[in-house]
């Protein structure tokens, strides 16, 4: 309840400011701080949407049906990159067995490109520590990748980079630092 005094006391202090969030509520205070010409050329700000339409993020996200979660989403990220010029605003999202359709892959990309962002990054979900069981198998990934990988390459933009982490770095089920 407190992130907008946080993030004035790190602009404050010349300091980097990082967010990875859902970004389901961005107040209009925040938005006032982070387009403070104060801001660090270096801050971010990444959304976790993992999904393309408003069906499928409240299917992945546990969210009621009738919930207008993603366009909420869609129009923080827009408005973020209306006022946050100094920052480098991204989307990310994990493919899973619910939300790896090569339409709904486009439609998330052209969603969020349109709203600002200049990175796009497609991953898979690693197992949580200490735990063998994920939602999707090394094998599925391996499969979802050969087939998504040329559509994400050809949907990368000079201005808009899309790119699929997984296929560059191969992280998947790897030690995390």
């Amino acid at each position: 309840e407190h992130i907008e005094d946080l993030v004035e006391k790190a602009i404050d202090r010349k300091m980097v400011i990082g967010f990875n969030t859902k970004a389901l509520k961005i107040s209009e205070r925040l938005v006032e701080l982070l387009s403070d010409e104060r801001v660090m050329p270096t801050s971010y700000f990444n959304v976790s949407v993992d999904a393309g339409t408003t069906e499928s993020y409240n299917r992945v996200h546990g969210a009621r049906m009738n919930s207008n979660l993603y366009r909420r989403v869609l129009f923080g990220v827009n408005n973020l990159s209306d006022y946050c010029r100094k920052l480098d605003i991204s989307a990310s999202y994990l493919i899973m067995k619910g939300n790896n359709s090569e339409e709904e892959i486009k439609a998330f990309a052209g969603d969020f490109r349109a709203a600002g962002c200049n990175l796009i990054r497609f991953a898979f979900p690693q197992p949580p520590r200490g735990k063998k069981e994920i939602e999707i198998t090394a094998a599925e990934c391996s499969k979802y990748r050969e087939r998504l990988a040329p559509l994400i390459k050809q949907l990368d933009k000079k201005h808009c980079r899309v790119i699929l982490a997984d296929s560059t770095w191969d992280a998947f089920d790897k030690p995390r630092t």
